[in-house]
């Protein structure tokens, strides 16, 4: 769990970064609006095709009697429409920033394409926020929460007999009829008490069978059996039910 924060939290950082120089562009292609126009000739450029592809173009500029380069394109027109244009014409418009014309920019405003890169940059840097929050939290419940540890122990200790809720199956047989019929490729089966809890019954190699449940009570951790067959499967449910505690049934499974 600690090495997951860590990750989410540097990945998180290195997105946020990326993310701030976009911002950082956008807001530049905002106020090069009211910025100076001057032609600026195109001196180089790179070409990345593709589906991810990239196109930018350097140039130089006069302004001031002075000579600047750029290479910014900025969020007011599609990087390709405006990289094709600078190649066909060997010119394009550079807009300058007129308190300090080293700072340009080759297209003002945001386009259409430049909102939606906005959003989806914003999305994935809220999405592993979001993440990394309900990490730390997860983390601070299991460590430090005795409420929590005493209910997780309670979830594999405890010995209250459990009833399944086998819904339309009506039973285990049919479940694996469902099953060996390939109707699906695993039944979940819910405990009554509280219908989170659960085993599900998944279809093995060559007719075995085997079973993945939850080993937490936040249900992040989650467990699966060796192969087993019918035989075994139905064992392992009767003892489940009658109340036989969790963390005998699930000793020796690996992690999912």
């Amino acid at each position: 769990m600690l090495v997951s924060i860590v990750v989410t939290g540097c990945l998180l950082a290195f997105v946020g970064w990326l993310y701030a120089g976009e911002i950082e562009e956008a807001w530049r292609s905002r106020q090069a609006l009211e910025w100076n126009e001057v032609p600026a000739t195109v001196t180089g450029y790179h070409e990345k095709t593709g589906r991810y592809g990239s196109y930018v173009l350097w140039c130089e500029y006069v302004y001031g009697n002075q000579v600047y380069e750029t290479c910014s394109m900025g969020y007011g027109e599609d990087d390709k429409a405006l990289y094709e244009r600078g190649m066909k014409d060997g010119e394009v418009t550079a807009y300058v920033n007129p308190d300090n014309p080293e700072d340009s920019i080759l297209s003002a405003g945001i386009n259409q394409d430049g909102w939606i890169n906005l959003a989806l940059w914003t999305a994935v840097v809220a999405s592993l926020g979001w993440a990394l929050v309900r990490e730390m939290r997860i983390f601070r419940r299991r460590f430090y929460d005795a409420e929590y540890k005493k209910q997780t122990a309670l979830y594999l200790e405890g010995e209250e007999p459990r009833m399944c809720l086998w819904s339309r199956w009506e039973s285990l047989d049919g479940v694996f009829l469902c099953l060996t019929e390939k109707i699906r490729n695993y039944v979940r089966i819910e405990e009554g008490s509280n219908p989170l809890n659960g085993v599900a019954v998944c279809s093995g190699n060559n007719g075995a069978f085997f079973l993945v449940t939850e080993k937490d009570i936040d249900h992040e951790e989650a467990v699966y059996s060796p192969e087993m067959t019918r035989e075994e499967v139905e064992r392992w449910f009767a003892d489940y039910e009658s109340g036989e505690p969790l963390g005998r049934l699930i000793e020796g499974w690996k992690k999912v």
